[in-house]
């Protein structure tokens, strides 16, 4: 049956989301520090939904109501001596209340620049300036709410005049090639590969699809934007499953989740199950 399918050459951008960067050479007064690349995310989790408008994933405060444990790192700075600090993150549910995802920034243990995801919108939020007598410095996310919190990077800088470049709807790769200049990776990302079948999205059914194309031999390339498969059904959401399964049951009873009530802490158990099943499919390769 693999005629019957048109190859697909897939170009996926690899991201790096375990390292910390220091700026490139000839900016050396600067520092960039993906959130997503912290040492330990603590409570934080690594989320993807906004990948397209900053060029990486973020950190999320995914407490469902009870602040999470802090992220940690260590950064090494060019040099001692003040900085400009800028913090990239949004106020998720702007309104005429208090911001839902508010938190701090932790400088060797002291918060600086006040609270942090108050304005609406991913931008830059400005969080003054920082005196770094030690090149060696401890950053902290301290979550103030666990109410979805982001921080997508914090930017340091020596010029206390420089103002970070921001995404404009205009020319949405300007933001991207001003990041990509400071962590020296390339504006065209590496191939992923040739498949036959390219599925987007990791739910239930797009887990169901890779599954059922990887049994009439086809290779398979699952691009999930979300750490976790299984979509409403994934640990993250909490959503039963339920229906009739007809002619598929030999695929989603593998995947699909036991009837926990909605928000059900057991659903973890589903979510293993699934993560198992996903990673023994040795046809399907999966994007994050």
């Amino acid at each position: 049956m693999i005629e019957q399918y048109r190859k697909v050459s897939l170009c996926l951008s690899l991201f790096l989301t375990a390292l910390i960067f220091l700026s490139a050479s000839g900016l050396a007064g600067t520092v960039l520090v993906e959130a997503e690349g912290f040492d330990d995310t603590g409570g934080w989790v690594v989320d993807q939904q906004f990948m397209q408008v900053m060029g990486s994933p973020y950190l999320l405060a995914h407490g469902m109501g009870e602040p999470v444990a802090d992220a940690v790192t260590t950064v090494t700075f060019p040099s001692t001596g003040t900085y400009k600090m800028w913090v990239r993150t949004k106020d998720w549910v702007p309104g005429a209340w208090t911001a839902p995802g508010r938190f701090q920034v932790l400088i060797d243990g002291t918060a600086v620049g006040g609270t942090f995801g108050t304005i609406a919108g991913w931008t830059w939020q400005d969080g003054g300036t920082i005196n770094v007598t030690n090149t060696q410095v401890q950053i902290k996310l301290h979550d103030l709410t666990g109410f979805d919190g982001r921080c997508d990077a914090i930017y340091f800088d020596t010029n206390t005049s420089a103002v970070p470049v921001d995404f404009d709807v205009n020319n949405p790769h300007l933001n991207r090639q001003w990041r990509n200049g400071l962590l020296g990776l390339p504006d065209t990302p590496p191939d992923g590969g040739t498949f036959d079948v390219v599925i987007v999205g990791g739910g239930i059914a797009g887990c169901a699809a890779a599954m059922a194309a990887e049994k009439e031999g086809l290779t398979v390339a699952l691009i999930q934007d979300r750490p976790l498969l299984g979509g409403n059904n994934s640990s993250e959401i909490r959503v039963h499953t339920e229906g009739i399964h007809g002619d598929g049951t030999a695929i989603l009873s593998q995947i699909d989740g036991c009837c926990w009530a909605n928000n059900s802490p057991d659903s973890i158990i589903s979510q293993a199950k699934r993560t198992a099943t996903m990673n023994a499919v040795t046809g399907v390769t999966i994007f994050r």
